[in-house]
């Protein structure tokens, strides 16, 4: 890194410590007015920042780029933006900045220019009041002269010292002769949403934008600088107002492209799901292209308080062990994986049919995939569109979908597949270098920008995983995958302003046990391919339980291979893993993998039929629950229980292995202890047809204790226990 002279005079004493100006023109050539600019970004390399552009703080136009840098453990935060300049005969670059609050930072300007290089000004301590004129000229750097006519990236550095500050930056302008590259885009037209809609209802306004260069965004993808994946994909957005006064940016995906007179048209829709009923406001726009930001015309939605759905899913605010739906509605995602399937609706028909609240969907290269023959300059818009279906005709039927948006062998077996590798015009020539490469994480953080404004809107998704399986991923340092997913999970964080719940999957969850430490990472998605299912099962609730965070076994099974299965046509295991997740208190159900050749083959969604109709109505939230598992020779029980209800299972877990028939024992008793004493009425089920059989009142004695007695000739049952009068919770004051 590199650090020049200061040639010109940092400070301009008149402007140091001065009240706020009075905003006005800015003498010199403007280079950007940070006048509700979205394209700054931060630069998740560095400490976390949050920006906003405020009128309250402007020097001149009518807004300034407020920064929240946040203290953390690395030296500074980077805010940067995308711009396309020749700087080629530039003298000086001058900015005004002022400490806000906090501790005065110090702070420098940075450019990115041809060939990668990085060229930085001098650090400055901020003055109190407003810095005006902060100057740099970057001529006498040996690397300007080639770097300065492709500047592609302008980067504001801010170093904390002694606590978090905030800073507000405006009025930056460039002395000399420079001028933006090529043509810039044009916003056509915009076309608005409803203006009336209801609670929960996804909406889009969506933006016509003319590129001048037909070919790298439309029909004829061609491989370009790895940097710039997917960035003309979100160039579109708008400024979004609820009726609280509350402001954000939301990014547009693109949606479709085509070549109309000679250019590329696209077009690009702002997705979002309004939370709050009121009049909600949208100023949409695209970035140029250059660096400059177009703005398009105003619409507004009238929200009613009818809701369209229960909205998005979420860790409970009350319990967070478990999910709720955006309407405080409790949720236990019972589902299985349809990862591929292609035609997903006859699924979800079978799905919901069955009682299933989820399903779990890979993008992979041979199914869904983002990436048109190796290359993210674009978007394979079938691929997007597919997704964008599933996720509208689950919405219908009450589903919600976990999006999994990549897998192991993408950086193994299917490494020639990926849009990374070098050969594909990416950025690394080996899959372990996905994890660390600058360029490849820039990448994949611009393919969570596309996801998230194509997906993250939608009340359907359940949540975002980034992928498959890592624990099985080439890399060369196991703190890589962590680092990774810190950074990753922080910036999807970030940008999905609905905040899905992020997570990753592991087949062995002892291998990255730091991964579910780390605080953007909400759920816990281990896999497990064990003979036995209680083993299975037991196992995902101990890491599920050492994390602190609500998780369940997103791939269940005695096999990975399909032989496994294949040889338990009557799902067996998957029955027992199934009841299993529910008494050892998970945040899911198990689900299965084997879809199509086990699944589908011998219609064992009727499982998954029988426990949705055990668990309809119940709502573990806020019940202090404990799990409690008791193993004979040939019986298995496990209880969920509270003092003043439990939910009881028990089965033969060697059934579930092919060729065992299922115990059938003569009558025996099973004990529950730690109840509350009292008149209790116990209701069993039969667990293969997902009915009650049987209801009997029952008294708990003073020592919390109740006997019940498992039938003869029955190797597998289920009951719900509650207690005559439910206790209540009693709230003391000091």
């Amino acid at each position: 890194m590199r650090q020049l002279a200061l040639l010109a005079a940092i400070l301009f004493a008149a402007g140091c410590g001065a009240d706020r100006p009075t905003p006005q023109a800015a003498a010199g050539n403007l280079l950007d007015g940070f006048e509700d600019d979205p394209l700054w970004t931060q630069d998740s390399a560095g400490c976390h920042a949050e920006m906003a552009c405020r009128p309250e703080e402007a020097v001149q136009g009518s807004t300034a780029l407020v920064v929240n840098v946040r203290a953390g453990t690395k030296d500074k935060a980077i805010v940067r933006k995308e711009v396309a300049l020749d700087a080629s005969a530039l003298t000086r670059v001058l900015v005004a900045v002022r400490t806000v609050s906090g501790p005065p930072p110090k702070i420098a300007f940075a450019v990115n220019g041809t060939g990668g290089a990085w060229i930085e000004s001098p650090a400055v301590t901020l003055q109190p009041g407003w810095n005006r004129d902060l100057a740099w000229d970057p001529r006498s750097d040996p690397a300007w002269v080639k770097a300065a006519p492709g500047i592609e990236r302008i980067n504001l550095l801010v170093w904390p010292q002694g606590g978090d500050c905030v800073v507000a930056f405006d009025d930056l302008r460039g002395e000399g002769a420079w001028r933006w590259r090529g043509e810039p885009a044009r916003l056509l037209q915009t076309t608005a949403p409803p203006s009336e809609a209801r609670l929960h209802q996804p909406l889009e306004l969506v933006c016509e934008i003319a590129w001048p260069d037909p070919l790298r965004a439309a029909a004829a993808p061609a491989k370009g600088n790895p940097e710039r994946m997917l960035q003309r994909m979100v160039a579109g957005g708008a400024w979004i107002t609820a009726p609280d006064g509350e402001r954000w940016f939301q990014a547009a995906a693109c949606l479709a492209s085509q070549v109309r007179d000679g250019q590329a048209v696209q077009r690009q829709g702002v997705r979002f799901t309004p939370d709050r009923a009121g009049l909600w406001s949208l100023r949409p726009g695209v970035a140029d292209g250059r660096g400059g930001w177009l703005a398009g015309t105003e619409a507004s939605v009238a929200v009613s308080s009818t809701a369209a759905n229960r909205g998005a899913v979420r860790v409970s605010r009350t319990d967070r062990r478990w999910l709720e739906r955006a309407d405080g509605s409790f949720i236990w995602p019972l589902g299985m994986n349809v990862a591929w399937a292609g035609d997903y609706i006859p699924w979800l028909d079978r799905l919901q049919a069955d009682g299933c609240t989820a399903l779990r969907v890979w993008l992979c290269p041979w199914g869904n995939r983002l990436d048109v023959e190796g290359d993210l300059q674009t978007v394979n818009q079938e691929s997007a569109t597919a997704i964008d279906r599933l996720l509208d005709e689950a919405l219908q039927r009450g589903l919600v979908v976990q999006l999994c948006l990549t897998y192991h062998g993408w950086f193994q077996a299917n490494w020639a597949d990926n849009p990374f590798n070098v050969k594909n015009g990416g950025p690394i020539v080996d899959g372990r270098e996905f994890w660390t490469d600058w360029k490849a994480k820039a990448g994949f953080r611009r393919l969570l920008d596309y996801a998230s404004a194509r997906w993250g809107h939608h009340p359907a998704l359940l949540a975002w995983e980034l992928v498959n399986e890592v624990d099985l991923a080439p890399r060369f340092r196991d703190e890589d995958l962590i680092d990774w997913h810190r950074e990753m999970a922080g910036h999807l964080a970030r940008v999905d302003r609905r905040r899905h719940p992020i997570t990753t999957s592991v087949a062995v969850a002892s291998r990255l046990a730091e991964l579910w430490r780390l605080d953007d990472l909400d759920l816990v998605n281990v896999h497990r391919y064990e003979r036995d299912p209680l083993v299975a099962i037991a196992g995902v609730a101990g890491d599920v339980a050492a994390a602190g965070k609500p998780g369940w076994a997103a791939e269940a099974g005695c096999d990975w291979q399909p032989r496994g299965e294949q040889a338990d046509p009557e799902g067996v295991y998957l029955r027992q893993a199934l009841w299993w997740s529910w008494t050892h208190g998970l945040a899911a159900s198990s689900w299965a993998w084997w879809w199509d050749t086990q699944v589908q083959n011998h219609g064992l969604t009727r499982h998954h039929a029988a426990l949705a109709r055990f668990i309809a109505g119940e709502d573990p939230r806020g019940l202090q629950l404990r799990p409690l598992v008791a193993r004979s020779a040939t019986l298995a029980v496990a209880a969920l229980a509270a003092a003043d209800r439990a939910w009881i299972y028990a089965a033969d877990p060697a059934a579930a292995r092919p060729g065992v028939p299922a115990a059938s024992p003569l009558a025996r008793p099973l004990t529950l202890a730690g109840l509350a004493p009292g008149a209790w009425t116990a209701e069993r089920w039969d667990t293969l047809r997902g009915q009650p059989v049987a209801e009997e009142l029952l008294t708990v004695g003073d020592d919390g204790t109740l006997a019940l007695i498992l039938p003869a000739g029955s190797g597998e049952a289920a009951w719900k226990l509650r207690r005559r009068v439910p206790l209540q919770l009693e709230l003391r004051l000091p």
